[in-house]
C-alpha cells in the first residue's frame, strides 16, 4: 500500500489543508493514480469536520473517502474529547483495506504525542500503519522545539519522515534549525487569501509547480512525476544533484542555452557575462573557433584509445609543447583526468619515489595552511581543514601544515616556521605541496614570490620533492604562463589542469623531472608507477589543449595583466571602505574580502546576496564566502572589464547591506 501520514506538532497547524493539497497534487501530477483519504479520529464534528472540508477542497468522490473510525463532537484532543463524552478510544487503528493501486493520505488528530487512551499515544497507532510521515508545523514561537521533539519521537518508533511542511514561509532561523538538526527537508504551503475551493485550487496550482513538492509527491506515490519539458531549470531540479549546492535553499539554476566569448546565453535569451570563467577554466572565451575546429577534426579521426601500451600524435605533441614551456628540469608528462586526480597522482609519485630510492619512511606530506588541492582523498588530505573536508576525516592521511605569509603574517616569521618544521620532520617528509603565489579556494589569497623561493630552497636542501599545484594558476592567470615563473623557481612536480584545454574539455597533467621518472625504471612491472585512468590522454582533449596553446602568446599574457589592472581601477573606491578587509589581485584575478563578522568563512550567508546583486547587472560571480572575486576569460574587452568592476562594487554593497 502506498501513502503518507499527515501528522502535526500541535492542533490547528494546518494538517487538513496539507492533506487536501497533497491529494490535489497527486491528482495533478499523476491523474490516473487512485486516491483515498482517511482521518481515523475526527473531533469537533459536525462544526469542524475535517473529512468534509478535505473532500470538498480536494474534490474527492464519496468512494475516495474512508469514513472516520471514531467521531467525537468536542473540538479538543481525542483523549480529552473522549473523556468528556464518556467514549473509549481503542489503542490502535484498524488496518487499511484500500486498493493496492491507491495512494492513501491519513490525517492525524492534534499533535503526534496526544494520548488515545491511558496507555497509548496517537503516534503509536499511526506508526503501526507502516506509512511514511509528513509533519506539519506552524512557524511561530516554539516551532523549532515542538518540531524537533516530534521528529525525534517519530524516528524513535521507526517512522520515515519525508518532509516538514509549515503553513507559511518560515523564517531563516526556523528553516536552518529544522533542516540541520531535524535532518529533513522543510517545505511551506502558500498562504490562501480567502476561504473557498477556488482560492485553495489556485494556491495548490502554485505549490505543485515547485520541484520540492514534485519530489515529495513522487516519494508518496512511488514513481517519478513528469515536469514540463520547456522548463529546463525545473527539469534540472527534479533529477540533478549539483556540486557544492544546498538544494533545499538553492536559487533556480541558470538555464544556459549557449555561450560565445565572455557571454552565456540563457534559455530566455538573456545574456550573462561569465566573470569567473566557468570555475576558472575558460581561457580564451567560450566557443573559440580554433579550439572547436581542432576538437571536431580530432573527433573524426581518433576519439579515444587506451594509453597503456598505446600512443597517439596529440598526446605526444602536447607533452612536447608543455615541457618546452615549463620551468627548467621538468622532463616527463603524466596525463590525468582533472586537477584533483592529477594532484592525487603527484602525491603518489612523491611517496613511491622515496620508496624506490630506499627510503620508505619518507611518507609524510607538508602543505600550506588554508590551501586547497581538490576533492579526492589524497587531495583532501593536503587541503586545509574546513567545510570541504570535515565529513571525510576517515579518508584523509595525516599532513603537516605550515603557515603562508597571508592575512598579515610576516614573511620572515613564516620562513622561520617552515625551516623549523622541516628541520624537525624533514627525514620523514616525501613532498611539500603549494599553490604558487595565489591560493584560490582560500579566498584568492596572495603571498610574495620570496616565500615560494624560500620553500624551493628549503625543500631542495633536504631532498624533499616540491609539488607546485598550478591547476588554477597555470596558463596566464597570474600574468605569466606559470606562477612559478614569478618566483623564478622550478618544482620537482608541477600539476596542470583547468585552463589547459582552454576550458572546453577535462584534462590534466603532472610534469615531472627525469630524476623522479627514473626512480620508477627497473626490472619488473612492480617498479612501475601503477596508476592511471580509462580516459588518460584522451586524444580529443589533447587536441583542444594544443589549439589553446597556439592562442596563448606573449600578447595574451600581457592582456591578462591589463584586464586585472583595469578591474582594479574600477574597484579602487572599495579600498579602505568600512567593512572591507582587503582588496587584492594578481594578473587578471581580482578579489575583495569583507570583514567576516559571522566567522563562517566559505559558509558565510553574504555570498548568495552578493552573487544575486552581480547577476542583476548581468554578471556571473560566485563568491567564496565573504570574498567576491573575478577570474575572467582573457578575451574580456575593456567595456566588459568595466562591467565586471561595477558588478563587484554592487556585490560588495549588497554584502555590506548598503
Amino acid at each position: 500500500m502506498r501513502g503518507v501520514i499527515v501528522a502535526g506538532t500541535d492542533t490547528g497547524v494546518g494538517k487538513s489543508i496539507v492533506s487536501a493539497a497533497l491529494l490535489a497534487a497527486i491528482r495533478a501530477l499523476s491523474p490516473t493514480t487512485p486516491r483515498r483519504y482517511w482521518k481515523p479520529v475526527q473531533t469537533g464534528a459536525p462544526t469542524d469536520d475535517d473529512t468534509r472540508d478535505v473532500t470538498a477542497n480536494a474534490r474527492l468522490l464519496p468512494s475516495e473517502v474512508i469514513e472516520p473510525f471514531v467521531t467525537l463532537a468536542m473540538p479538543a484532543s481525542p483523549y480529552e474529547a473522549a473523556l468528556a463524552e464518556g467514549a473509549v478510544l481503542p489503542p490502535s487503528y484498524p488496518p487499511l483495506h484500500a486498493d493496492d493501486d491507491a495512494v492513501v493520505v491519513v490525517e492525524g488528530a492534534g499533535g503526534l504525542l496526544v494520548p488515545l487512551d491511558g496507555s497509548t499515544l496517537q503516534i503509536d497507532a499511526l506508526t503501526a500503519l507502516d506509512l511514511p510521515f509528513v509533519l506539519v508545523a506552524r512557524p511561530e514561537v516554539g516551532t523549532i522545539n515542538h518540531t524537533l521533539l516530534s521528529l525525534e519521537a517519530a524516528r524513535a518508533r521507526g517512522a520515515r519522515i519525508l518532509a516538514v511542511i509549515v503553513s507559511k514561509p518560515p523564517t531563516l532561523a526556523v528553516l536552518a534549525a529544522i533542516t540541520s538538526f531535524g535532518r529533513v527537508p522543510v517545505l511551506d504551503f502558500p498562504t490562501i487569501p480567502s476561504e473557498g475551493v477556488a482560492s485553495f485550487e489556485a494556491a495548490v496550482a502554485t505549490w505543485v509547480a515547485r520541484f520540492d513538492v514534485r519530489h515529495l509527491v513522487g516519494a508518496i506515490t512511488g514513481h517519478r512525476t513528469q515536469v514540463p519539458s520547456a522548463d529546463l531549470a525545473m527539469r534540472d531540479r527534479a533529477v540533478v544533484w549539483h556540486p557544492y549546492t544546498q538544494h533545499l535553499s538553492m536559487a533556480a539554476p541558470l538555464p544556459v542555452a549557449s555561450a560565445s566569448g565572455s557571454w552565456l546565453r540563457l534559455a530566455d535569451g538573456t545574456h550573462v557575462l561569465d566573470a569567473i570563467s566557468s570555475w576558472w577554466t575558460t581561457l580564451h572565451g567560450h566557443g573559440h573557433p580554433a579550439i572547436v575546429s581542432a576538437i571536431a577534426r580530432q573527433a573524426g579521426t581518433l576519439d579515444h584509445v587506451l594509453f597503456a601500451g598505446s600512443t597517439h600524435e596529440p598526446a605526444v605533441a602536447l607533452a612536447e609543447r608543455l615541457l618546452a614551456l615549463a620551468p627548467d628540469g621538468l622532463a616527463r608528462v603524466f596525463y590525468a583526468d582533472d586537477g584533483s586526480t592529477a594532484v592525487e597522482a603527484a602525491l603518489k609519485m612523491a611517496i613511491a619515489f622515496h620508496r624506490r630510492r630506499g627510503a620508505p619512511g619518507r611518507d609524510r606530506l607538508v602543505a600550506l595552511e588554508e590551501g586547497y588541492h581538490g576533492d579526492t582523498a589524497g587531495a583532501m588530505s593536503v587541503s586545509d581543514d574546513g567545510p570541504f573536508v570535515e565529513d571525510f576525516g576517515s579518508l584523509r592521511v595525516p599532513v603537516t601544515r605550515v603557515p603562508a605569509p597571508v592575512r598579515g603574517r610576516s614573511i620572515d616569521e613564516c620562513i622561520a616556521g617552515l625551516k623549523a618544521t622541516l628541520d624537525r620532520e624533514g627525514d620523514r617528509v616525501a613532498a611539500m605541496i603549494v599553490e604558487p603565489l595565489l591560493m584560490g579556494a582560500a579566498g584568492m589569497l596572495t603571498y610574495p614570490p620570496a616565500y615560494l623561493h624560500a620553500v624551493r630552497d628549503e625543500t631542495a636542501a633536504r631532498g624533499i620533492l616540491l609539488v607546485a599545484d598550478e591547476v588554477f594558476t597555470g596558463f596566464g592567470r597570474t600574468g605569466l604562463l606559470f606562477a612559478c615563473e614569478l618566483a623564478g623557481i622550478a618544482p620537482d612536480l608541477m600539476v596542470l589542469g583547468k585552463a589547459i584545454t582552454g576550458g572546453t574539455l577535462t584534462l590534466a597533467a603532472v610534469l615531472a623531472t627525469d630524476d623522479v621518472f627514473s626512480a620508477f625504471l627497473g626490472e619488473g612491472a612492480g617498479l612501475a608507477f601503477l596508476h592511471g585512468h580509462s580516459y588518460t590522454a584522451n586524444p580529443i582533449a589533447c587536441a583542444a589543449a594544443l589549439a589553446s596553446l597556439d592562442l596563448l602568446d606573449d600578447a595574451l599574457l600581457a592582456r591578462s595583466r591589463t584586464i586585472g589592472d583595469r578591474i582594479e581601477r574600477g574597484i579602487a573606491s572599495l579600498r579602505g571602505r568600512a567593512g572591507v578587509r582587503d582588496v587584492r589581485g594578481v594578473g587578471s584575478v581580482c578579489a575583495v574580502e569583507l570583514e567576516d563578522a559571522e566567522r563562517r568563512g566559505y559558509l558565510a550567508t553574504r555570498g548568495p546576496r552578493m552573487a544575486k546583486a552581480a547577476l542583476d547587472l548581468g554578471v556571473l560571480l560566485r563568491p567564496l564566502g565573504n570574498v567576491v572575486y573575478t577570474v575572467p576569460p582573457l578575451c574580456l574587452t575593456d567595456d566588459e572589464a568595466d562591467l565586471v568592476a561595477r558588478a563587484i562594487v554592487a556585490a560588495v554593497d549588497a554584502g555590506l547591506g548598503a
